[in-house]
């Protein structure tokens, strides 16, 4: 059993955003496509801490199997560039997600249990021994919230003039959902034997992924204005440093 500290952070961000809009007599007044892409929109996850969680099975000297857990962090979302539809109506109708008054724009726990597969270099007996490991995690996010003052700002500029153009005034209202997603997890690091059934191992884990999420705009009696689905891939590091101690094991299994 380990328990520690790890630091999260995305070493890489690559973002995408297209949304799809009701068609209104305004929409075609303005020439605003049904569906267009956003280019230069991006949302960013930030870096984030938290108490981490593993237990190991060691299956051979050199072999063992690892489950890390952990406790969920909250991580927010900061945004960057001007989300407005193409043509002219985007002078009319923008965004800047930069503004610091909206960011961050989204705030959510991210759950990412990691099950892996570690090969150990040098004997048992070595005081300091290196290694790899290779996996997979099953991410899911909870507790997601949006910004008031970004929910707000979206009713504004883009949810009331989409309402009205359908016919269907009246404040509107912003859900988002993200998907849960597979990814493959790779670490490496080293652990050190203090003596007796006590370790210290210092990691460096990769994973990257793909988040896909869901914002959607309706009007007041439920009618679905717009959607934008946002993709998010991320090449996300961890660092850790973390305390172990090894139930049952003689001096080679360490």
């Amino acid at each position: 059993m380990q328990a520690g500290w790890a630091h999260l952070r995305p070493a890489g961000v690559a973002s995408a955003f297209r949304t799809r809009v009701r068609e209104s007599p305004a929409t075609i007044a303005f020439g605003i496509p049904e569906s267009f892409e956003s280019p230069g929109v991006a949302a960013t996850p930030q870096p984030a801490q938290t108490l981490s969680l593993s237990a190991a099975w060691i299956a051979s000297p050199r072999w063992a199997l690892r489950l890390d857990v952990g406790v969920p962090p909250e991580v927010s979302v900061r945004g960057s560039g001007v989300a407005a539809p193409p043509g002219a109506a985007g002078a009319l109708f923008q965004l800047d997600l930069a503004d610091p008054a909206l960011n961050p724009l989204v705030m959510q726990r991210q759950w990412s249990p990691i099950a892996s597969a570690q090969y150990r270099f040098r004997d048992g007996g070595a005081r300091l021994r290196p290694f790899v490991a290779a996996g997979v995690t099953y991410t899911w996010f909870t507790a997601i919230r949006i910004n008031d003052a970004f929910e707000r700002a979206l009713d504004e500029r883009f949810g009331q003039p989409l309402a009205n153009g359908a016919g269907k005034p009246g404040p509107t209202s912003t859900t988002l959902e993200i998907d849960p997603l597979w990814a493959p997890a790779f670490a490496g690091g080293a652990g050190l034997r203090l003596g007796g059934p006590w370790t210290l191992t210092a990691a460096l884990g990769y994973t990257p992924f793909d988040v896909l999420g869901t914002l959607r705009i309706r009007a007041a009696d439920g009618t679905l204005l717009s959607r934008t689905r946002a993709r998010v891939a991320v090449d996300g590091v961890a660092a850790g440093l973390a305390l172990g101690y090894v139930f049952g094991a003689g001096r080679d299994d360490q």
